[in-house]
């Protein structure tokens, strides 16, 4: 849940004006048995989740941000390895001129099907690709991928074929 209050996000500091991210984020102790570090994790967790929003609120703890983070977490464990064990691979998506019906080009497509996670659509691995400065690793291997696949591609296609990268 959240609760909004208004609030200019901004002051004015030596003739510059700075914006302020103010996030708060709780968790609710009602009797309940929990320890000092349950709390403090579900209080960061929601502070993961208000940072996320990105918006001047109280965020309070739900059981469904601990899922979303630990999710998260996973997703950063394993992503360096899937680049440097080849587990994101290029798809061909052919690329048809209508009036000859003949195809004309390939778009390849990043797909991940990791060992531990199964698929894992590209809308979901890619931004974890730039947040964890891995870009210039996986644009340099996908290059190199899919020019390696040229050659297969021509014969399989033809020899005019062009093709896309689409990281």
């Amino acid at each position: 849940k959240e609760i909004r209050h208004k609030s200019q996000p901004h002051v004015l500091e030596n003739g510059y004006n700075q914006m302020l991210d103010i996030y708060l984020s709780l968790t609710v102790y009602n009797g309940q048995k929990k320890s000092f570090e349950t709390l403090y994790e579900e209080t960061t967790t929601a502070m993961r989740t208000a940072k996320g929003n990105k918006n001047l609120s109280i965020t309070l703890f739900e059981e469904w941000m601990k899922e979303r983070v630990e999710n998260e977490l996973a997703m950063r464990r394993h992503l360096g390895k899937a680049i440097s064990e080849k587990e994101i691979i290029p798809y061909y998506q052919e690329k048809v001129d209508f009036t000859t019906e003949k195809v004309v080009g390939v778009e390849a497509l990043a797909r991940w099907i990791s060992s531990e996670m199964d698929f894992v659509p590209p809308n979901v691995f890619i931004p974890y690709i730039n947040q964890l400065n891995l870009i210039t690793e996986f644009t340099e291997y996908m290059t190199e991928k899919v020019l390696g696949d040229y050659q297969a591609l021509a014969r399989k296609y033809h020899s005019e074929l062009t093709v896309s990268i689409n990281i």
